[in-house]
C-alpha cells in the first residue's frame, strides 16, 4: 500500500497599491490558494484572519497559511502607495527671543501651516516666524488627487539668562563710582551712552559723575543673543546748612546738621571760633559724626562760629557762619 502526500502549499497573491500613502487606504491583497489538505486557515499581521485583505495602507503585510493537517505556509507582501507624499517641515530651530526666522517646507504642491500664531503667511511653504515662545508647528502639504502628508517642527527662544545693570543711585556730581552689571554669562558687555565711562565694554566700569543719566547695559550670548537693562544715576542736591542750632539736651536741636551729606562721603568739616582757633573738625559728617556744640567736652559759649567745608571733590571749599543758641 502507498501513501501519497499532498503538494505542499503555494500562496499567489495580488495587489493592489494603495492611492496616497497615510492618507487613502484602499489597498488590497487578494490570494490564491492551492496544495495542502483544505480547508485552510490565514492569520494576518494585522490579527484578520480573513483570505484577502482590503482598506490597506502602504506597508509590508505577512501572511500565515494553514491547512486542516496543520501544514503552514508564510506569505510576504508590500503594498506601495501611487502617489507619496512625504512632508518635511525642516529640523527643530532654536532662536533668539524677537528674532524672524523663515520656515523652509517641501514635499507636496499646497502648503499650511497650524497654528498661525506668529506665522506670516500659513498658506506659504516658506512663512517667516517671529519667535517668541515655545511653539509646535504642524505642517500639512497636499498633492493632487487629494493626497497629504504632516510633519511638526519646534520653534524656541533661547533661555533668557538675564542682566542687571544695578539699582538706581544717586550721588555728588564729580563722584566717581563702579557700575556691576550682573546676570548670567554673556559673551560679551556695552554700554551707552559712554559719557564719563572709563571702559564702556567692561562689565563693571567706572564712573565718573558729571550730570545726571540713565545707562544702558547690553549682554550678548554666545548664541548672539542680546539682553538689556538700565540703570539711573542722579546727582545729589546741594547741601542744606543749617545756620544755628540749640544744644541744651532737649533733644531738639541739639545738633548742628547738615542735609544731603550723605551724598559726599570724601566731605571735611571744620569750625572755628573768633579767633581762628579750630574748635571741631571732622572727616565724614555722618549722624554718629555731628557737631554737639563742645570744645574738649565742654559747651562753648553762645555765639558765632565759623566753619569750612571741603567736599573734597575739586570743588571749592564752602564757608559760612552757625550760631549756637541756648
Amino acid at each position: 500500500m502507498s501513501v501519497t502526500e499532498p503538494d505542499s502549499i503555494s500562496i499567489v497573491e495580488a495587489i493592489t497599491p494603495a492611492t496616497c500613502s497615510g492618507v487613502i487606504s484602499d489597498g488590497a491583497i487578494l490570494l490564491s490558494v492551492t496544495g495542502g489538505v483544505p480547508e485552510y486557515r490565514y492569520l494576518w499581521s494585522t490579527g484578520d484572519t480573513t483570505k484577502d485583505l482590503d482598506g490597506l495602507d502602504k506597508g509590508t503585510y505577512t501572511v500565515t497559511v494553514t491547512d486542516s493537517m496543520g501544514c503552514s505556509e508564510e506569505g510576504n507582501y508590500e503594498v506601495i502607495s501611487t502617489v507619496e507624499v512625504i512632508a518635511d517641515a525642516g529640523n527643530d530651530t532654536a532662536a533668539c527671543y524677537g528674532d524672524r526666522i523663515i520656515l523652509n517646507a517641501s514635499g507636496g504642491v499646497t502648503y499650511f501651516w497650524q497654528p498661525e500664531t506668529g506665522l506670516s503667511n500659513p498658506g506659504i511653504p516658506n512663512p517667516v516666524v517671529t519667535v517668541t515662545d515655545s511653539m509646535t508647528y504642524i505642517l500639512t502639504v497636499t498633492k493632487p488627487g487629494g493626497c497629504y502628508g504632516r510633519d511638526t517642527i519646534n520653534i524656541a527662544p533661547y533661555p533668557f539668562l538675564g542682566i542687571d545693570a544695578g539699582k538706581d543711585t544717586t550721588v555728588a556730581a564729580g563722584q566717581t563710582i563702579q557700575l556691576t552689571a550682573t546676570g548670567g554669562l554673556f559673551e560679551s558687555w556695552s554700554w551707552m551712552p559712554v559719557t564719563g565711562l572709563d571702559n564702556p565694554d567692561s562689565q563693571s566700569p567706572l564712573l565718573t559723575v558729571s550730570t545726571e543719566q540713565i545707562y544702558y547695559v547690553t549682554g550678548t550670548t554666545i548664541n548672539g543673543c542680546v539682553e538689556s537693562d538700565s540703570v539711573s544715576i542722579s546727582t545729589a542736591s546741594n547741601l542744606i546748612i543749617y545756620s544755628g542750632f540749640t544744644p541744651n539736651g532737649d533733644d531738639i536741636n541739639d545738633f548742628w546738621d547738615i542735609d544731603n551729606v550723605m551724598f559726599y562721603p570724601n566731605i571735611t568739616v571744620e569750625v572755628y571760633n573768633r579767633w581762628g582757633a579750630l574748635i571741631f573738625s571732622s572727616k565724614g559728617y555722618s549722624s554718629e559724626k555731628r557737631w554737639d556744640g563742645k570744645y574738649n567736652g565742654k559747651d562753648v559759649p553762645l555765639g558765632t562760629y565759623y566753619y569750612v567745608i571741603n567736599l573734597n571733590d575739586g570743588s571749592k571749599p564752602i564757608r559760612g557762619h552757625v550760631t549756637i543758641v541756648r
